[in-house]
């Protein structure tokens, strides 16, 4: 995440101080503006790769903030990636999310995983992006009855357990303990059962029972990250027929 710098934009000075200590922790710059309206003075320099806009702010919020950044005239504020920094995963958050003109969302807190795959998508633009989208073996109305509601939090609890189980792969590895990623793996196995992907399924049967420090089995690991990436860019764009099949306002 080298060569990244980030706009914060947060109220909260807990938050501000957890946040860019996350942010820092992991090589990226951080500067923080304390509401939204400060938001488009320090904007204005154009040296933020990306932006994290809290979305209930005093002064002005980030929704409106967002607005008024897409507003302006210069290419770079049509274009810089702005997420939606939010604990709400609700779908009609989401609609405003992008009816104000904001990329994407993260979660608060940070998950390493879930912000790395953002900043790859968004920011590095890494070659994953040109892979096609895998396609998904699940019917998500047998799960949901079709309601867009139910189906967009379905969508986010299983990119939350793919997010944890390839966050648990690599403590296991550092810790030299498969146990961590076993656990988790049970934990997920609802999840992995609904997608039906066989293939996943093929590899997770080897890794449950994967050493974690032998070098010629490296490849399988390998193999389970583009898995990974490729369900989760799947179910995002999922999230994302959800989101245009809702009705302007």
């Amino acid at each position: 995440m080298k060569n990244v710098n980030v706009l914060l934009v947060e109220d909260s000075e807990i938050n501000q101080l957890v946040t860019s200590s996350f942010l820092e922790k992991n090589g990226i710059g951080v500067e923080i503006a304390n509401h939204g309206r400060e938001a488009l003075s320090m904007i204005a320099a154009k040296k933020y790769q990306l932006v994290l806009m809290d979305l209930q702010m005093p002064e002005m919020d980030g929704f409106e903030s967002t607005r008024q950044i897409r507003s302006m005239s210069d290419p770079y504020f049509k274009t810089v990636p702005i997420f939606a920094f939010t604990s709400s995963s609700m779908v009609d958050t989401m609609e405003k999310v992008k009816q104000s003109g904001m990329t994407d969302f993260v979660n608060k807190p940070l998950m390493v995983e879930d912000f790395q795959w953002k900043i790859n998508k968004y920011v590095v633009k890494t070659p994953l992006q040109k892979e096609s989208l895998r396609t998904l073996s699940i019917d998500f109305n047998l799960y949901t009855d079709g309601d867009p509601k139910s189906k967009w939090q379905l969508i986010v609890l299983m990119i939350g357990n793919i997010l944890e189980l390839i966050q648990s792969l690599h403590l296991a590895i550092d810790q030299n303990n498969p146990e961590v990623f076993r656990k988790v793996y049970y934990k997920v196995k609802p999840t992995l059962s609904m997608l039906a992907d066989a293939e996943l399924m093929a590899v997770m049967d080897e890794l449950k029972n994967h050493s974690f420090n032998k070098k010629q089995e490296q490849n399988i690991i390998m193999i389970f990250h583009r898995l990974c990436e490729s369900i989760i860019k799947g179910l995002e764009h999922e999230q994302t027929t959800i989101i245009k099949k809702l009705p302007e306002k």
